[in-house]
């Protein structure tokens, strides 16, 4: 670094996140409340997750359709990541989304080998615990920490992580489950500890991440761009999936705003695909995408 110039460090406090609360992600909250649920239910969790089931047909639901496996299920079988469990529909729906080949030569319980070692091998105790030791083990290496990583360093941004200290989470995972989630309050034991240091309004805040408005984008401004690539005939050539199911996937998000992780996971596949296989350019959508950002920016009072 040359003379006059400065370095700016960020502190990465999310990764909070993966020490004491394995709900406080949206994406985690569908295990925790199933297994919430369960314990509520006892014996009549069943029946429950039937209802639920014969409800979601005419009511189709981002959240409700998830639910009544997992209820039926105990958490080893069903917790595969932060986003996957034998629910999801490409998990739930292999034979209707693989072509014959494709099923032929996919493995799926070699995939789940990592998340189903960390889960039952673990020294978690208790479902947060126990989703807690699989992210950390996973996700918060190979996808948080790595993309946080890649982002700072493209930008010339240094981004330190004191609360992984190895210490300090030791710590951290040693404290029982009331610890990080007391009834509704998540992050307990760091609220009570901060409670005289910080102000109630920073202490009670709702989370608020990082996310994009991806779901709305693909239904709107990229809606034409996400089918020409997902529905493409080299897409469709290589023999993964079948185009009636894809086709199905792409109308029910269209439709119903369901099932928007999946279709972001195709395009994603099939983008990866051209440009690290076959290193092709990847034709952005034709739209700019700065109408995209306008559109969704809040204003400013």
């Amino acid at each position: 670094m040359g003379a006059g110039e400065t370095s700016i460090t960020l502190v990465a406090a999310a990764i909070g996140n993966a020490i004491f609360d394995a709900t406080g992600v949206r994406i985690r909250q569908v295990p925790f409340t199933a297994e919430r649920i369960k314990a509520a239910l006892g014996p009549l969790k069943t029946p429950v997750a039937a209802a639920i089931s014969f409800y979601s047909q005419f009511a189709p639901s981002t959240r409700a359709y998830k639910y009544p496996a997992l209820l039926k299920t105990p958490m080893e079988s069903y917790y595969f990541s932060r986003t996957s469990n034998p629910a999801t529909f490409f998990n739930s729906e292999t034979s209707r989304l693989y072509t014959k080949d494709f099923a032929h030569i996919a493995d799926k319980e070699f995939s789940l080998q990592a998340s189903k070692r960390y889960l039952g091998d673990g020294p978690g105790k208790g479902p947060i615990n126990k989703m807690l030791y699989v992210d950390t083990k996973t996700s918060l290496p190979d996808d948080l920490l790595l993309k946080a990583d890649k982002m700072t360093m493209a930008n010339s941004i240094e981004l330190r992580v004191p609360l992984l200290d190895h210490k300090f989470l030791e710590f951290a995972a040693s404290l029982p489950e009331n610890f990080k989630v007391h009834g509704f309050i998540t992050k307990y034991i760091a609220k009570k500890a901060l409670k005289d240091r910080l102000p109630k309004e920073i202490l009670e805040r709702k989370k608020v991440g990082f996310p994009v408005p991806y779901e709305k984008w693909m239904r709107t401004e990229l809606r034409g761009w996400i089918h020409d690539v997902v529905l493409d005939r080299e897409s469709i050539s290589r023999g993964y999936f079948k185009r009636e199911a894809i086709e199905w996937l792409l109308d029910q998000h269209l439709t119903h705003g369901t099932f928007p992780k999946e279709v972001l996971s195709l395009v994603s596949l099939e983008l990866w695909h051209r440009n690290f296989l076959e290193h092709k350019g990847i034709a952005p959508p034709e739209r700019s995408m700065n109408a995209v950002y306008t559109k969704t920016e809040t204003p400013v009072a």
